[in-house]
């Protein structure tokens, strides 16, 4: 996978095509998983861990919203991190290799997870439960999720489309409070979002 990724990063450079989005709706997509929580948190005064980060493209679109949250973007590839790190030479070391989320400590009051599940994996399910399970452990009020839907009319077998009972069996009612599944904001994808302490 980190073979794949720096194939790409060598043949589109900075742009979205780099990590695998090859149609121009990312920033519709960072909107549908951002704004939510900005009419929670503000524009300031949260923290956000944008876990598979990339080349840092959600950062981008933050700073062009004026949503000053504390950033941490972490990502496996170590030569996209590198690449954020260059992009954003103000704000370098908020970009981190880990290996997987497991690396990860301390808390943050959100985790965004964008296009992370939408590769197949051996185990695609139990990777996903994996993740979001530990997100929730990492985030103090919420987790955002953008992935390919279910119900996405068109469909490559090597991607993944993230089952509605497998979020279903994620819910542990004494940890989420409540949770919004919007599938309109771009067809064929699902933004979810988990609740924890509103």
């Amino acid at each position: 996978m980190i073979d794949d990724y720096d194939i790409l990063l060598d043949k589109y450079g900075d742009s979205e095509k780099s990590v695998g989005w090859n149609k121009p709706k990312h920033n519709i997509r960072f909107n549908a998983i951002i704004q939510p929580w900005v009419r929670i948190f503000g524009r300031s005064n949260a923290s956000i861990l944008d876990f598979g980060c990339g080349l840092g493209h959600l950062f981008k679109y933050m700073r062009r919203e004026d949503i000053m949250w504390n950033y941490r973007g972490v990502d496996i590839n170590r030569r996209l991190i590198e690449r954020a790190r260059d992009r954003f030479l103000d704000n370098a070391d908020s970009f981190q290799v880990v290996s997987n989320i497991d690396d990860l400590k301390g808390t943050v009051d959100l985790v965004a997870i964008v296009g992370v599940f939408n590769r197949r994996f051996e185990d695609s399910d139990a990777f996903c439960s994996d993740v979001i399970q530990k997100a929730l452990t990492i985030a103090t009020t919420g987790v955002a999720i953008s992935a390919l839907a279910p119900w996405a009319l068109k469909k490559n077998i090597s991607n993944y489309y993230m089952p509605l009972s497998l979020i279903e069996k994620l819910v542990d009612r004494s940890i989420v409070k409540s949770i919004d599944i919007d599938g309109s904001s771009l067809h064929g994808e699902i933004q979810i979002h988990f609740y924890k302490n509103l």
